[in-house]
């Protein structure tokens, strides 16, 4: 009877997990906007049957410490992706406190790595993920340098398009064949490469992640920063940052130098009365220019009919002619 029930709590463990999984597929191919409310239900009903599948595998007791990857049955070796999964699942939802999401990511990432380091899927030195690093920044860097290794990403690159190939072979045959036990070699074929190919994809993940997690810890500091300094000056901000709207006139205006609001203040005739009043504008070209000729002549005929003028005008004329031009400054000349 324990061992019939035993066997019932494994069938109903499988069960669980292959909808999860099938809802993983949906999810890792939706097309749709990742903050959709269809989205975020599939991603959430996901979380909850791969939950719900990690808390039946523990009350089984299926894995152990002392135990090698040898000795894991092939039916079991899929549940080693429990926590791959919900780690890549959380780092999907759309919840107002990214940090505390991404935290709880970073915790199934790491338990998925040391799972797959103690049973020997890989050799991944495991000292930049734990918390036993220095510092967030330390182990930043860290992830950075190996992100930035240009070879080291081609290699993961190719080794993860290869295992790729290899997982669609195995799909396939798996797909065509009868589930017995003449293909056990091949199912766990298929979840061991499973299990090296998410390895690869957390390794990317956990990049990205310490990222992530770096800019909002400065993000969060700033704003305690900021609400001290402001409890200490007794004087709450109210300023109010409004939304900028960018429009195609506006980039056009910025672009010729006319980056500010050009309001006229009159109408366009009220303008060209004011050019005309001061003389700025001329209606009639050839009238102004009769005008200014005749003006011009009643100056001159007033100026020779003018004895004080004429008198003047000879005087001067005299004058020059007894005083050549720089006689007057003769100053230090000696």
């Amino acid at each position: 009877m324990a061992a019939a029930s035993e066997s019932n709590d494994e069938d109903s463990v499988k069960g669980v997990f292959e909808q999860g999984f099938l809802l993983h597929c949906q999810i890792e191919n939706d097309e749709a906007p990742s903050n959709s409310d269809a989205f975020q239900e599939k991603v959430s009903a996901a979380v909850n049957h791969f939950v719900r599948a990690t808390e039946m595998v523990n009350s089984l007791g299926l894995f152990s410490s002392n135990e090698e990857l040898s000795e894991v049955p092939t039916s079991e070796l899929r549940y080693f992706l429990l926590p791959a999964f919900l780690g890549d699942l959380f780092l999907r939802q759309m919840a107002p406190d990214r940090l505390t999401v991404l935290n709880i990511a970073k915790v199934y990432f790491v338990d998925f790595l040391k799972r797959c380091k103690n049973y020997g899927v890989t050799d991944i030195d495991l000292s930049r993920y734990t918390e036993n690093s220095s510092s967030l920044s330390d182990i930043n860097r860290s992830l950075n340098q190996m992100a930035n290794s240009r070879q080291e990403k081609i290699a993961r690159y190719k080794e993860q398009k290869e295992q790729e190939r290899k997982l669609k072979e195995l799909q396939d045959i798996l797909s065509e064949t009868t589930k017995t036990i003449q293909d056990e070699d091949t199912q766990r074929n298929y979840y061991v490469l499973l299990l090296k190919f998410w390895v690869n994809k957390i390794v990317e993940h956990l990049t990205s992640l310490h990222s992530e997690m770096e800019i909002l810890e400065h993000m969060k500091t700033i704003r305690k920063d900021k609400e001290h300094s402001q409890m200490g000056d007794n004087q709450p901000s109210t300023k109010t940052f409004k939304p900028i709207l960018i429009t195609r006139e506006m980039t056009k205006a910025k672009v010729f130098g006319a980056g500010y609001p050009s309001v006229p203040t009159m109408t366009q005739e009220e303008f060209l009365e004011k050019e005309i009043l001061e003389g700025k504008v001329v209606l009639d070209f050839e009238n102004s220019q009769t005008q200014d000729k005749s003006h011009k002549s009643d100056v001159e005929s007033d100026g020779e009919d003018d004895p004080a003028k004429l008198k003047k005008q000879r005087d001067w004329d005299e004058w020059k002619d007894d005083h050549r031009r720089g006689w007057g400054n003769r100053e230090n000349m000696g």
